[in-house]
């Protein structure tokens, strides 16, 4: 469902769940790992009639849809993607992980939820502003959660009910 205005594509600005997210990262990821592929192992690639070409067209259209998926999410949830994409690794690992990258923390989900829901009823209700902005806490949130405040406050929503 797509309209053309301009020369460019104007598309729905729709929610993106947790799931969903995680699940677009996935398919980053996969754009990731091909395009390297191709560039590290170009020759094998060639040794296969078409395979080369195929795998070239496979990452331009996957490259064009995920653009695409990205478009239609809100605006002020997309600078949060962005951010995350761009510190974002993706790697492939067997076995147990032998140390934890510098600059990087893994948390439990429970941890985590507990720290958002601490900070949400600490800050958040007792702020009781109708707008967010500027907000670092607000920012905080909106980059962690899946949840999409569609321009509300986040004093005005139960957190508990979202994550």
């Amino acid at each position: 469902m797509t309209m053309k205005q301009n020369n460019e594509t104007l598309l729905p600005i729709m929610r993106m769940n947790k799931g969903e997210l995680n699940a677009f990262f996935c398919v980053c990821a996969g754009l990731d790992a091909l395009e390297d592929y191709i560039e590290q192992y170009p020759a094998r690639l060639h040794a296969i009639p078409g395979a080369w070409r195929d795998a070239k067209m496979l990452a331009s259209v996957m490259l064009k849809t995920l653009r695409h998926i990205r478009q239609t999410i809100p605006p002020e949830k997309r600078a949060g993607v962005d951010l995350t994409m761009q510190h974002m690794k993706y790697k492939l690992k067997l076995g147990p992980t032998a140390a934890q990258e510098k600059d990087a923390m893994i948390i439990s989900q429970q941890t985590l939820d507990a720290l958002v829901l601490s900070a949400h009823e600490n800050k958040c209700r007792i702020c009781g502003e109708d707008t967010c902005a500027g907000c670092p806490l607000c920012k905080a949130l909106d980059n962690v959660l899946a949840f999409d405040r569609d321009g509300r406050s986040w004093a005005t929503i139960n957190i508990g009910e979202v994550m």
